[in-house]
Order: structure tokens, then sequence, then C-alpha cells
């Protein structure tokens, strides 16, 4: 199976339906197709969500165990990272807040719990966060003395 298969297939497994009909359509896949939409899941970070979609019919389609094994890891190292950083972020917000610094999260940390309503589904390595161009080195001072760095792109 090409790539592209295995893209087009993951798609089809995330599609919202009807359950029964989803159930029937995914009886016909085969095991090295499975492996193909495991992969494209991984490489797209959709892992997580591909797990919990797939979880109430795991019994059903005759999803392969390797496969099974595999996604349920990815999603409960994903749960378990998300709830450190989810942590490090209330500790972070309530530090802003305390010292008077309007912030917003953004990205992972937003959708993660409001559009996903599950943090292991979004798959999160750090807490991007937006505070007013007047509060930036403040904010950055604050942080690094409770001990976190800046990454990537501080603008």
């Amino acid at each position: 199976m090409d790539e592209k298969s295995g893209t087009e297939l993951l798609i089809r497994c995330l599609r919202e339906e009807e359950t029964g009909v989803k159930k029937e359509r995914l009886r016909r896949v085969a095991d090295n197709q499975w492996e193909a939409v495991c992969q494209a899941a991984c490489d797209f970070g959709l892992a997580p969500l591909l797990y919990s979609s797939l979880r109430p019919l795991i019994k059903d389609i005759g999803l392969p165990a390797g496969v099974e094994r595999r996604l349920r890891e990815i999603y409960l190292n994903s749960a378990a990272r998300n709830m450190r950083l989810y942590s490090d972020l209330s500790k972070v917000l309530k530090s802003l807040k305390d010292a008077d610094i309007p912030v917003i999260p953004l990205k992972g940390a937003y959708l993660a719990e409001v559009i996903y309503g599950d943090t292991a589904l979004r798959p999160m390595n750090d807490i991007d966060l937006m505070v007013r161009q007047e509060d930036f080195r403040k904010t950055i001072e604050l942080l690094m003395n409770k001990g976190y760095r800046a990454e990537g792109n501080v603008k």
C-alpha cells in the first residue's frame, strides 16, 4: 500500500459516520493496510485521535493487536506528556495572573481542551503563550526566574 492510500484510509477512519456503517467498512481493511494507516496517523500527529476514534470499535473491526498496542501507547504517552504540560501551564498562568500580566494560551494548549475535549488527542511538546508587547520582558524574566526557558521564536 502506498503512502497516499494509507493517508486516504486514515481520513476515512476519522470521518464521522453512523457506527454500524463505519464498523462494516473497517472490517474490510487488511492488516497491512492498518499498518499504513497507523504510520500515516503517526506522520500527521493524529495517532491519539485515531486511537480514540477506533477504541469503541476495536473488537468489532479486527484491528491487528500490534497496531492497537502502538496506537494505545502513543495515546497514553500523549496523555501523560500533556498532563505534565497542563500542570506547568497552570503554574505559569497563576504566576502571570499574580504579576498582573494578561496572557492567552495558544495552539495546542487551547485546542486540546476546547476543541478536542480530550487533552490527549492533541499532541503537544511545548506551551505557546501570547502576552502584550509591553509585558514581554517582564514575562520572560518572571518565567526564567521560575526555571523555564524560551525556545524557538521568542518574539
